[in-house]
């Protein structure tokens, strides 16, 4: 099977060297130093899973070079997503399909109109993970699962190609009954924890340290959860309890990646996590006032850091 990776970052690149070390056709789509670092000297993974250093797998920043491939996993940022659906185009023939793991809600049906219902699965990701060098990823526990689900009946046949590609590379894949409620589900704990470490520039470990930002990710957790369940009403009334309790078993030392990107002066997904979720709650008559102040405090610094 020939997999294209657009976005070979620490999670895109974690699945593209497990299905590499599966024996699939891999070729990363990266940029900068960190696709520097993988054509020079290959790319290492620091994982409980087992550590791997790929010294042949492929790497480029031209995807038009690939030819065609059965399948794209699009794991690049949100405000990302169009250019990289257009620039990935020459890599999709009639018989390929993508499927999109953005952070959000948005991103399958975003790609769904750059290449049609039946051709995209919707996806999240389930893993800790970063960069702690260029070419080389940090996975910091064993969770490695990508849950997705097609958009339409005609997709479905995507589903079984990717789980089993997925599971001979020793990761834990889900097919999704209903992607739409997965995307929304994960989407509880992403947009409270990137609103909440964004704001105080902290680890989890350091906002668990003390009562006052605990109860602050509490009520954040509870705001994304009621509009989740009022978007998805089958979602469980135990949803928000659950999105806790799996943020309290993330690693200490991790941060939301929005705020490792406010600290290195970066764009910010804001729009697309507490952005969407304000705009949401609102067609629900919902309040979101730990949402409506992450973004009023962090809209100066979504295009980086503040002229």
């Amino acid at each position: 099977m020939r997999i294209a990776i657009m976005g070979a970052g620490a999670l895109g690149g974690y699945f593209g060297a497990r299905l590499h070390q599966a024996g699939q056709d891999v070729t990363l789509i990266a940029r900068g130093a960190h696709l520097q670092a993988i054509q020079s000297g290959g790319l290492y993974i620091d994982s409980p899973n087992g550590n791997a250093h790929l010294n042949d797998i492929k790497a480029t920043d031209d995807p038009s070079s690939v030819g065609i491939v059965d399948c794209v996993l699009f794991f690049v940022k949100n405000y990302d997503l169009a250019a990289a659906l257009t620039q990935a185009a020459p890599m999709i023939g009639p018989n390929s399909f993508a499927a999109t793991f953005q952070n959000g809600i948005t991103a399958p049906w975003v790609a769904a109109k750059a290449y049609g219902l039946g051709a995209v699965l919707g996806g999240a990701a389930w893993i800790p993970g970063y960069i702690e060098a260029p070419g080389r990823i940090r996975h910091t526990d064993t969770k490695d699962t990508l849950s997705f689900g097609a958009l339409s009946l005609e997709g479905k046949s995507h589903e079984q190609v990717l789980f089993d590609a997925l599971t001979q590379a020793g990761t834990h894949p889900v097919i999704a009954e209903d992607i739409k409620s997965a995307v929304w589900s994960k989407f509880v704990m992403l947009g409270a924890t990137s609103a909440v470490s964004t704001l105080t520039r902290l680890t989890f470990g350091q906002i668990n340290e003390n009562a006052e930002t605990v109860d602050l990710m509490r009520q954040a957790i509870d705001e994304v959860s009621e509009v989740a369940r009022a978007v998805c009403p089958d979602l469980p009334p135990s949803l928000a309890e659950d999105q806790y309790g799996f943020y309290q078993t993330i690693d200490g030392q991790v941060r939301a990646s929005m705020c490792t990107d406010i600290l290195n002066g970066r764009k910010l997904e804001l729009d697309w996590f507490s952005g969407e979720i304000t705009r949401t709650a609102r067609k629900y008559g919902i309040a979101t006032p730990v949402h409506d102040i992450a973004l009023a405090a962090l809209w100066p610094y979504r295009n980086g850091v503040p002229a």
